[in-house]
């Protein structure tokens, strides 16, 4: 019994060691498939209290416009030395207004920030677009 089980398809358990030996020593060779040699930097995040809305809407729309509210509060993320070299002046909120729609009424908020950098939150998320009110 004993002797069956080892060398009944001899043949066939040869090839799988061999294929098994040869499939191991690939994967551990493999440098693409070991740990990264740089230590991944960790994350940070920066908040940006208060950025001023922009509207950006087609050149033929004349009407004076205005968002409610007027700010948002953006956080931003990446590594420390990036976050920290962004200033207020390369975040830039807006809510965009599509040729054909109304430009009343509830808009989102779209962020654009250097390109090292990611948006992780936006607060409130969208802002109500209204006529502004004569002087």
């Amino acid at each position: 019994m004993l002797r069956d089980l080892v060398f009944h398809n001899v043949w066939l358990k040869l090839f799988s060691l061999v294929l098994a030996t040869l499939i191991w020593l690939a994967v551990g060779y493999n440098p693409t498939l070991t740990t990264p040699t740089a230590p991944i930097a960790p994350a940070a995040v920066r908040v940006f209290e208060v950025c001023p809305v922009g509207i950006l809407h087609a050149a033929g729309e004349g009407r004076p416009l205005r968002v409610e509210p007027s700010h948002v509060r953006v956080t931003i993320r990446g590594t420390a030395s990036q976050v920290g070299g962004v200033v207020e002046e390369e975040v830039h909120a807006f809510v965009r207004i599509p040729a054909g729609r109304p430009a009343i009424g509830p808009f989102a908020v779209e962020v654009v920030v250097p390109g090292n950098v990611s948006v992780a939150e936006v607060v409130p998320s969208a802002v109500n677009v209204k006529p502004a009110s004569p002087p």
